[in-house]
């Protein structure tokens, strides 16, 4: 078996092996350690005390376990957590081994009654040195995988000890067996040891550190009865405590009835828990990772008292009839088979997932808590109950049988009530996270909220200005007056006032210009809605006729209907209408947009699908199959974004082939989830696409939970096993039956993503593949002349380019080609080729750099193309920047920085120094201010400012602007 398909087995995935492996070492001796305690300790109590005094030592058990969790809750404000932890298997050890070696030389067999009760504590030192260790270094995700496999080893070890101790007592008296016990813990003081050494910085957390999902420090008992999920926690913790003493005190009377003997009683116990153990193990190892995923916490949480309440229902009916006979016995032995195997393989790993969404050190706390406080509670309310009812002569195994049926019924509704709790929980800690969380960048929305805020604010009110003085400002030669008579003209109310704000709008200046766009808004005049959609095809003044649409609301509705058909090819300008739509809303939006669901332009698509989602709109059941139709071609392609990065897997994951495909399967992913955002019966899904795009493993745990248990069922395994913690290939293997796909060489998979149609990927990646392509030895001539002539202009360039210095002669055959065919286009193309020494003329290198800039690192490249084909390269050498090389009709510049430094100073005597990609924003009047030295030989990328906003918006409005206007006097227009 290949090391592989052993990690493939058992849910292992590379880098965890080291824990994992510690983990079960330490289980493994603590298995031991419990075996052969629990083993000794109850057949030497059975044999030296009544039946009556088992309740009692529950109640003592219970009461000693409750001291020492306040105690460990206690020192755990002060201390390490890791110190605790090693305080207390050393606080084990010595107990252990004192009481021992106390009941040798005393032979009081009060010493027994302590050393079974001790039971106890091994499973409250177990619970916080195991799993609060494991929940500590392990995230969700991890723990769904790892948790029964980590504590397999406890299980193996279980195995060997039961089943060695009917061999033990031919060489060992059943006290000796003690000293084995002892031994164990001795091993697991050592891998403790060196798991603290390994994680310190996961288990260093102490008391100062507060909980991440309330935000304050929940310490006290009042804070931990007020939070409603703690409760059940509280009580689904307690239960299986309950449970297991009631069958535990069932299977030891009846035992002890069939198994009069000392040794016989001890070896049946063995081989009875060996077998039991095997059992767990089996399922541990194959069955509760499968489970987990398959039915999540749903089944595996309910399934031990669903198991116990038909094992026990078997014994009271057959009971009822026919008293405690073998058969009854056989029905109680099942019940203690189900607790064994069921509760330890897949109620336990099942409950510390129920932890999981208690951040950091609440979690510690809270887990202490539970095995101080309900455990402890759970020791003693069962001692408390079977002490009343055996006090009773007429009370029998079956009544008893029968009692315990009915906390059976409680413990399976508390189950079921959990899990509606705790999807609450992950919910809402996610909606919090959500709320710190940077939403995407939508110009329009920020318009749509910038025009409450303006409604809200005052307005200009110049009392006795009639409309004739407006007419003359409008009509003024300053640029001043000209700006304040389309603000008194939104104000006005006259019927005319539309035609001077035409004139306006037609202005040569542009801050005149935006002016009358934004009162043209406020008009709400039909005679001026044309005018604002033509603007809306202008980089610079397109978010000023947008607010000024935005601002007219509902009645525009059909014009911006019209124009959407009317601009079919100008996809810039439709999904700027799109986004104007989406921020009006109202049912005449909805119909248009669902008109045009099915536009052929993908891109469209995706903008009238956001908008949908955003007006909260769910498909009817017509529309519902197209809508699955487009849910499907996009998991269709996530899973080729996959085995791409699979069949690429000799790049470094920082190769630009790789880093494109990772930026588009973020495209692609927020896509997927507006689409099943659209279903029936269906919440938003934003905080989980937004969250799957977070390095935040925690959270990215906690997501997967939500989506096991929001997604429709349709496509809910489909989705989630893409998105497990696993190995890629084997994530690409499971999907495998419902989404084929080829497994292609590095070189034919680079084919494959170039030759990809552009409507599906971006032109950056196909760009990207093109550019690893060529540096594959080998002939790729009829490849880069198919692309050459591509419609794409940076497609074209990139194949022009390298055929120009791999095959010259092909080059000329296709640049004669292209002239004959009087094909600008690509003519202006081969000419900048051959007329650059180097790629840095090229646009792939262009986009590269505007990509490595701090202002323009969120964009994709595709958003930076036409930024990259407008900008002014600029060489120059060490000395003072010419100011011709700035000199245009742009209102403001962004210098970008390609290569080399530079020193700008400013009149008030700062300097900003400027190295390799630094960007510096200018405006036509701060060049004339500025100084600007070049350091060294430099390249600058010299682009308009209007362009950067185009792709990059910041606030639209200029606040300066306004006061401005404000602050102009009446006196000083006059």
């Amino acid at each position: 078996m290949t090391k592989e398909t052993l990690y493939r087995l058992v849910d292992l995935k590379e880098g965890e092996e080291k824990a994992v492996g510690l983990f079960i070492g330490y289980s493994f001796f603590m298995g031991v350690a419990v075996a052969i305690f629990y083993t000794a300790t109850t057949s030497l109590f059975l044999h030296s005390f009544e039946k009556t005094m088992l309740p009692k030592a529950y109640i003592v058990g219970g009461l000693m376990v409750y001291v020492l969790g306040w105690f460990t809750s206690y020192i755990q404000k002060k201390v390490r957590f890791s110190s605790l932890v090693s305080g207390l298997i050393y606080f084990l050890m010595i107990s252990v081994t004192g009481l021992l070696l106390c009941y040798q030389f005393s032979d009081i067999k009060w010493f027994i009654f302590f050393l079974f009760i001790w039971n106890r504590i091994f499973v409250f030192v177990n619970g916080i040195t195991f799993w609060s260790t494991a929940s500590r270094i392990f995230n969700l995700q991890q723990g769904k995988r790892l948790f029964g496999l980590i504590s397999a080893g406890e299980v193996i070890s279980s195995i060997l000890s039961y089943f060695s101790v009917p061999l033990l007592l031919r060489f060992l008296a059943t006290d000796q067996l003690l000293y084995l016990a002892a031994g164990a813990v001795v091993a697991c003081i050592f891998l403790m040891s060196t798991i603290v050494a390994r994680y310190k910085n996961e288990l260093s957390g102490v008391g100062s550190e507060v909980t991440f999902a309330e935000g304050k420090d929940t310490r006290t008992w009042k804070d931990f009865l007020q939070n409603p999920y703690y409760v059940l926690l509280f009580l689904v913790a307690m239960m299986p405590v309950v449970g297991l003493f009631f069958v535990d005190f069932m299977f030891a009377i009846e035992s002890k009835n069939v198994f009069p003997d000392n040794e016989l009683l001890a070896s049946f116990l063995g081989v009875f828990f060996g077998f039991c153990a095997l059992v767990e193990i089996s399922i541990k190892t194959a069955l509760y990772g499968k489970l987990i995923r398959r039915f999540g916490l749903k089944l595996a949480i309910s399934l031990l008292p669903l198991t116990l309440l038909f094992s026990v229902t078997l014994a009271v009916g057959y009971g009822m009839f026919n008293g405690t006979t073998a058969l009854f016995f056989a029905f109680i032995v099942l019940s203690r088979f189900f607790m064994s195997s069921v509760r330890k393989s897949i109620h336990e790993p099942s409950f510390q997932l129920l932890l999981q969404p208690i951040m950091g050190y609440e979690r510690a706390v809270l887990q202490s808590r539970i095995e101080g406080g309900p455990k402890a509670i759970g020791n003693i309310v069962p001692g408390l109950l079977l002490l009343l009812l055996t006090s009773f002569s007429f009370v029998g195994m079956v009544e008893i049988a029968a009692f315990f049926l009915l906390i059976l019924i409680v413990w399976y509704y508390l189950s079921l009530k959990i899990q509606v709790e705790y999807r609450n929980v992950l919910g809402t800690l996610l909606e919090k996270s959500q709320e710190t969380f940077q939403q995407g960048r939508d110009l329009y929305a920020q318009i749509g909220r910038r025009i409450v805020r303006d409604k809200k604010a005052p307005i200009l009110n110049y009392e006795g200005s009639n409309f004739d003085f407006i007419v003359k400002l409008a009509a003024s030669s300053r640029v001043p007056d000209r700006i304040l008579a389309a603000e008194l003209l939104r104000e006005s109310g006259r019927y005319f006032a539309y035609r001077h704000l035409i004139a306006l709008i037609n202005d040569p200046d542009c801050d005149v210009k935006k002016a009358a766009l934004l009162a043209a808004g406020e008009i709400r005049k039909p005679e001026l809605w044309p005018l604002l959609i033509n603007h809306l095809a202008t980089d610079r003044f397109h978010q000023s006729a947008a607010y000024a649409l935005i601002s007219v609301g509902e009645p525009v509705v059909r014009e911006l209907s019209r124009a959407f058909t009317r601009s079919g090819g100008n996809t810039t300008v439709q999904l700027r209408l799109l986004r104007i739509l989406r921020q009006i809303g109202g049912p005449s939006v909805l119909k248009f947009l669902r008109s045009v669901m099915n536009y052929p332009d993908v891109l469209i698509r995706d903008e009238v699908f956001e908008s949908l989602k955003c007006l909260s709109y769910h498909v009817n059941s017509t529309e519902r199959s197209f809508i699955a139709s487009e849910i499907e071609d996009r998991i269709a392609l996530l899973v080729w974004i996959m085995a791409s990065q699979r069949d690429l897997e000799k790049y470094p994951p920082w190769s630009p082939i790789h880093v494109a495909l990772d930026r588009e399967k973020r495209r692609l992913i927020p896509k997927l989830f507006t689409l099943l955002s659209l279903l029936p019966g269906v919440q938003s899904f934003d905080f989980i696409s937004e969250k799957l795009l977070s390095d935040d493993e925690e959270t990215y745990g906690y997501l997967l939970e939500v989506m096991n248990m929001t997604l429709p069922e349709e496509w809910k395994n489909n989705l989630i096993m893409l998105f497990e913690d696993k190995p890629l290939s084997e994530r690409l293997r499971q999907c495998e039956p419902f989404y084929p796909h080829a497994n292609l060489s590095p070189e034919e998979r680079l084919k494959n993503i170039i030759n990809r149609h552009f409507s599906r990927i971006s032109c950056w990646l196909k760009v990207m593949a093109l550019d690893e392509l060529t540096r594959i030895p080998g002939d790729h001539t009829l490849i880069l002349a198919a692309h050459a002539i591509s419609p794409d202009e940076i497609m074209a360039e990139t194949s022009l380019y390298t055929l120009h210095r791999t095959n010259r002669v092909r080059f000329d055959e296709l640049q004669a080609v292209i002239q004959q065919q009087k094909d600008s286009f690509h003519s202006r193309i081969i000419f900048k080729v051959e007329s650059s020494p180097g790629n840095h003329d090229l646009m792939i290198h262009k986009v590269w750099v505007l990509r490595q800039t701090e202002l323009m690192a969120a964009l994709h490249e595709d958003e930076l193309l036409p930024v990259a084909c407008s900008l002014f390269t600029y060489k120059t050498e060490e000395g003072p920047l010419p100011d011709f090389a700035l000199r245009g009709q742009h209102e403001n510049f962004v210098m970008v920085m390609a290569a080399g430094s530079m020193v700008v100073s400013w009149p008030d005597g700062r300097e900003q120094i400027l190295e390799t990609f630094d960007t510096l924003e200018l405006s036509r009047e701060q060049l004339d201010q500025v100084r600007i030295w070049l350091r060294e030989t430099s390249e600058i990328y010299c682009i308009d400012g209007q362009k950067i906003n185009a792709v990059l918006p910041e606030s639209f409005i200029e606040e300066d602007q306004r006061q401005a206007v404000g602050e102009v006097s009446s006196e000083e227009v006059l």
